[in-house]
């Protein structure tokens, strides 16, 4: 526990209690403002404790930053990680619960947050790229079980789709391109995962494709 000189918590309950009040509040700060906009004074009017207070439970706005980031991530990781480690979902389940339950709280982190983490927090931002691995080739496993069970057809390379779909996030989850695009981490995904998995083509092109292909 910190504690400075100058003020003590002696409940740590309370002490638990009124970081998570700081961490949660901010949270959004930082999200919808970015860091250079967050200022502590606000924070302490705003949940009306002294700014001392603060300062006795994180040091400076950039340790505050670090664990924001932190919970933010964790968030990320608590809902990805058990989707993808449910032996009864088939691959077309864990996708339809990536889609419906992580995207939205993907979507939700602006480009402007991960550039953020990248200038302030570089190491952090290393577990972010880290992060991004563990999820294409969770990808990976996904496409491979989906083409061995039929839901993917036999014709389709596994290692060129995967190569694009790295590729892909490489070059469009990142920071400058989120932010040149304003688009979100979530939708960067759901934009990628949309054109793969679904083609560009509207089903009147497909069908007349198909015909084409029959005459």
């Amino acid at each position: 526990m910190k504690l400075n000189k100058f003020y003590k918590i002696q409940d740590s309950r309370k002490y638990d209690e009124l970081r998570e009040q700081i961490l949660r509040y901010s949270i959004d700060l930082f999200l919808k403002n970015g860091y250079k906009n967050v200022n502590l004074d606000n924070i302490s009017r705003e949940l009306r404790i002294s700014k001392r207070t603060i300062y006795t439970i994180f040091e400076s706005k950039k340790e505050l930053f670090r664990e924001v980031s932190l919970s933010v991530f964790l968030g990320l990781v608590d809902i990805a990680v058990p989707i993808f480690n449910r032996p009864d979902y088939t691959p077309f389940e864990k996708i339809t619960e990536i889609v419906k339950n992580f995207l939205p709280q993907l979507s939700k982190i602006p480009p402007s947050f991960l550039n953020d983490i990248r200038l302030y927090l570089p190491d952090m931002y290393q577990d972010f790229l880290s992060f991004r691995e563990f999820m294409l080739l969770r990808y990976q496993e996904i496409i491979n079980s989906a083409q061995s069970g039929g839901f993917v057809r036999k014709d389709i390379n596994k290692d060129i789709l995967m190569d694009i779909l790295l590729l892909s996030a490489n070059n469009i989850l990142i920071p400058e391109y989120l932010i040149s695009h304003n688009i979100s981490p979530g939708e960067g995904i759901t934009y990628i995962l949309r054109i793969l998995l679904l083609g560009i083509l509207s089903e009147e092109t497909r069908k007349q494709i198909g015909e084409i292909k029959n005459d």
